[in-house]
């Protein structure tokens, strides 16, 4: 209803200041050339005004420049807190020295924050204890927590990188639930998955991936584990530089580049090579050798060194073994680095042609048919025939 005069204005219904008319049971109406609304403390100081363009300002004199601008009292204490029905702080934001540039978000989140800058803390006492750490971002409740004076980390997860009170670490990185969570000064870490590396304290420069993965002692330095089957020793390369170390898949103890603890196996038979034409490996040291429908060739003892070598179908030049085994068609046995050289040759089901002491030389020659007639020797030279 409309208002008395004056500037406090009263029609026993509603009431008003410097307005004439008012739909609230109290108006507060600015004028053209002041602001609308001021409340004081007993000194005078400014609590909470409101300006003629509506924005508030909490705390200052100072024009607000949004809808609400709040100065804080100290850079410890929480600008706006949010509580849950039975007056428990849910949540807290805190704004520090201007030139720190530090976002704190969360209840006790940067609590103890006073020289570090440029730090993002979201979650329930995300960085609580840092002082003057610098550049951190902590994401998620406890994550960061007792970290102090380490920079450059990125913690997110429940509990990651909370480490160990007192300690510090630096230039790591956590995702996951409680990754990191036991650090103490181990520095320059990437830990990624559920509780990766969360046993991890001293150890630095390490890469740790999975779930619920950990290095082999709790000061490890310099490995890499991921899933508990590939493993990196030495992992200190930096920018283009290589590492030093060796990897083993299925060896957390790898002693050359590649170590692996069990069988090698194609994807696709008869498909993929090791080595190429023009790139070799220098020397092959094994116990057996299969070949089946394939060609070894100029194998000699200072490239091929074998206890047994067995081809399927196959051609032999130049075999340097204790025994020598073609199956299917025959049988050599304690060969020489003479090309077919041998002191007994065996033919099953088999036909020898052109075997002259160019091709075949032999002490003995056998066919286990019982008739000669399937036996075929043209141009051989040998000391016994045997026709069984």
């Amino acid at each position: 209803g409309a208002l008395s005069t004056g500037l406090f204005r009263d029609d026993a219904t509603v009431a008003g200041v410097n307005a004439t008319s008012s739909a609230y049971t109290f108006n507060v109406q600015g004028s053209a050339s002041t602001n609308a609304f001021n409340v004081a403390s007993s000194t005078g100081s400014s609590m909470f005004s409101v300006f003629q363009n509506g924005n508030v300002s909490i705390g200052s004199t100072t024009a607000a420049t949004s809808r609400l601008d709040i100065t804080n009292s100290a850079t410890s204490s929480a600008v706006i807190t949010l509580r849950d029905v039975i007056g428990g702080i849910s949540t807290e934001i805190r704004a520090g020295t201007s030139t720190l540039a530090n976002t704190f978000v969360g209840k006790n989140a940067g609590l103890s924050n006073s020289e570090g800058f440029s730090n993002s803390f979201f979650g329930e006492a995300a960085g609580t204890f840092n002082t003057t750490g610098y550049q951190n971002a902590f994401f998620g409740n406890s994550a960061g927590r007792n970290n102090q004076t380490g920079s450059a980390n990125v913690a997110l997860g429940f509990f990651a990188g909370e480490g160990t009170f007192g300690n510090s670490y630096a230039s790591s990185t956590m995702i996951g639930y409680g990754t990191g969570v036991a650090l103490t000064t181990g520095s320059g870490n990437l830990l990624l998955g559920y509780r990766s590396g969360d046993a991890l304290t001293t150890g630095s420069n390490n890469i740790v991936i999975g779930y619920d993965i950990d290095l082999p002692s709790v000061g490890q330095s310099n490995m890499l584990n991921i899933g508990n089957l590939i493993y990196g020793t030495a992992i200190d390369g930096v920018g283009t530089t290589l590492s030093s170390g060796n990897v083993g898949i299925g060896s957390s103890t790898p002693s050359d580049r590649l170590t692996v603890a069990g069988n090698i196996t194609p994807s696709i038979t008869g498909t993929y090579s090791l080595g190429s034409s023009t790139l070799r490996f220098l020397n092959l040291f094994t116990q057996n050798i299969f070949a089946s429908s394939s060609v070894l060739t100029l194998a000699s003892s200072s490239g091929l060194t074998a206890t047994n070598l067995y081809a399927s179908l196959s051609s032999l030049g130049n075999a340097s073994a204790t025994a020598l085994t073609v199956s299917g068609q025959t049988v050599l046995n304690t060969s020489s680095t003479t090309v077919g050289t041998v002191t007994t040759l065996f033919a099953t089901n088999g036909r020898i042609t052109n075997a002259s002491t160019t091709g075949v030389s032999a002490t003995n020659i056998y066919s286990t048919l019982a008739s000669t007639t399937n036996l075929v020797a043209a141009n051989a030279t040998a000391t016994t025939l045997f026709a069984t």
